[in-house]
């Protein structure tokens, strides 16, 4: 037995028709989920990229930045980490 509900406009919709607009619903959903997954999945690999960069490099920081010749005006290294919260927040 089909169950029919009344359209918007008055009339009847045709038997089934309510199945094929729940059949839609479902491949919203897994468009949706499936949306997410590759989201998802762009930002692990970005942050993989980013944790693999970081592993090699970090020994090497405190070493390679007293080296570099700086020009006169570089302030001192206990300014960098409050002007880059104030200016990137």
């Amino acid at each position: 037995m089909a169950i029919n509900f009344r359209a918007p406009g008055g009339g009847e919709t045709a038997p089934g028709a309510d199945a094929a607009r729940y059949g839609k619903i479902n491949e919203m959903e897994k468009t949706k989920r499936n949306n997410f997954i590759k989201l998802a999945g762009a930002i692990i690999a970005c942050e993989l990229a980013g944790v693999i960069g970081a592993l090699y490099t970090t020994p090497n920081i405190g070493t390679w930045y007293a080296f570099l010749a700086k020009p006169a005006q570089t302030p001192p290294a206990w300014v960098f980490g409050p002007v880059w919260i104030i200016r990137f927040s």
